[in-house]
């Protein structure tokens, strides 16, 4: 019989105990996963928030960019530039709703229709499905920029007013508002409207 001193015995439980505690129970893997559920519970509304906000920013900022586009294009071709609702990104549409999308052309016998053989600068399809986008007063179909970059409908009279983006929603919403003067300037301004339908 060999005898074993007691510092030997004392390293192999040491190991033995290291070896041991490198795992996890079943009852800690249990707890990691109620408290990840729970976490992932709680951060859903603010991640799909975030994204909405984003989504927001994203079409306004789209928007903002097309007026800068015709505004700029109407001065330098010198010929009215229209941006109209366009829900098949070939023809301006009847309907309102700038979220079925639009497009930006140059409209030489000023009538806000793209006609054949009128340069088509820019299409854009529709928004993503949440969003709604909205013109009020005489920008619901569209919006028509003068050489002198002035906003100004095809019968003449000025054209100014707000184009509304926001997630759809018959509560309180975040939204954008896309503020147009006279001029043909545009500010953004961010706003919590009461529903967005």
């Amino acid at each position: 019989m060999t005898s074993i001193s007691f510092t030997k015995v004392s390293e192999l439980y040491k190991f033995s105990r290291l070896k041991r505690s490198a795992g996890f129970t079943l009852l800690e893997m249990l707890v990691v996963i109620v408290l990840v559920a729970i976490m992932s519970t709680l951060a859903a509304p603010a991640m799909s928030g975030l994204s909405n906000s984003m989504q927001v920013r994203s079409a306004a900022s789209s928007m903002h960019t097309a007026l800068q586009l015709a505004r700029s294009e109407s001065a330098k071709r010198i010929s009215r530039v229209v941006l109209c609702v366009s829900s098949d990104g070939v023809q301006c549409s009847s309907t309102a709703g700038w979220h079925q999308g639009w497009l930006v052309f140059v409209d030489a016998n000023n009538n806000a229709v793209l006609d054949n053989g009128e340069a088509v600068l820019q299409v854009v399809k529709n928004l993503p499905a949440n969003l709604k986008a909205q013109g009020n007063g005489l920008l619901t179909k569209y919006i028509s920029f003068t050489p002198a970059g002035e906003m100004q409908t095809i019968g003449g009279a000025f054209q100014a007013g707000t184009l509304t983006v926001c997630t759809a929603s018959s509560s309180a919403t975040e939204g954008r508002l896309l503020v147009i003067g006279i001029t043909g300037r545009v500010r953004t301004e961010k706003v919590t409207l009461s529903s967005c339908v």
